[in-house]
């Protein structure tokens, strides 16, 4: 059930909703082969949001920014974790909760033949689960693994005419490769990657062309989403894609 909330700033809105959800087991998640676990519990969860979003348009622009906080508690929460021999498997977390702050800012510039597409987005995410301490044997509320706490994403695309150009800047906080972060490994280090990507579209009466070129980690860092995947260095590509009208 949900709710939009007209305010008398007519650019300003509020919004609240709150779901019961349940979420039964994929096939992959009881069965994939190695590391199904067919003996998985549905997961149940309950959700509770509220945000506003504020939206205005100018002359030469179409600006929106929206703010959102969350609670979500799952009973039998399913994750995948890593296990011998480094097959990963799902398992029911009994009790998790999840709970944050998601910022966004959109815009659309128009300058004459040029149009400016900027984004930003942040996300605060406290999502816990309760672990007993091995040295005191205290129970305590720790970050669910593989999910970090700070996440920010920031670029834009800029066209002039039949030419792109876009950058996109992802930071990711430390994230931990256990609910109980007794690995070694744990923190995974926080990253950060620069992707860039360019090229001119032509369209013609029965068919259009796109030339790009992607520079990809563009600062080359050397970073792993998850433990032993390490991600790809500097790396480009160019595409060449024609799509055909009937």
């Amino acid at each position: 059930i949900g709710v939009n909330v007209s305010t008398p700033v007519s650019w300003l809105t509020l919004r609240s909703q709150f779901s019961n959800n349940f979420s039964a087991p994929t096939l992959n998640d009881l069965y994939w082969s190695p590391g199904g676990n067919p003996d998985l519990q549905p997961e149940r969860s309950t959700t509770f949001e509220v945000g506003l979003n504020a939206e205005k348009r100018f002359d030469f622009a179409h600006l929106r920014i929206s703010a959102t906080g969350f609670s979500t508690e799952f009973e039998n929460g399913i994750r995948w974790f890593p296990g011998q021999g480094g097959v990963w498997s799902p398992i029911n977390i009994n009790e998790m909760k999840s709970r944050g702050l998601e910022l966004e800012f959109h815009g659309n510039i128009i300058l004459g033949d040029f149009n400016i597409r900027p984004f930003l987005s942040y996300t605060l995410t406290d999502a816990t689960s309760m672990q007993t301490s091995s040295q005191t044997g205290e129970q305590l509320r720790k970050q669910v693994a593989n999910v970090p706490r700070t996440g920010l994403k920031l670029g834009g695309l800029a066209t002039w005419r039949f030419v792109y150009l876009s950058a996109n800047w992802h930071s990711v906080s430390e994230r931990f490769t256990t609910d109980d972060h007794s690995s070694p490994l744990d923190p995974l280090d926080p990253y950060k990657v620069l992707d860039i990507h360019g090229g001119v579209n032509f369209e013609f009466s029965s068919f259009t062309a796109t030339m790009g070129y992607s520079l990809l980690n563009a600062l080359d860092a050397e970073y792993e989403v998850i433990s032993w995947y390490p991600m790809p260095p500097r790396n480009y590509s160019i595409n060449l894609t024609l799509t055909f009208k009937y």
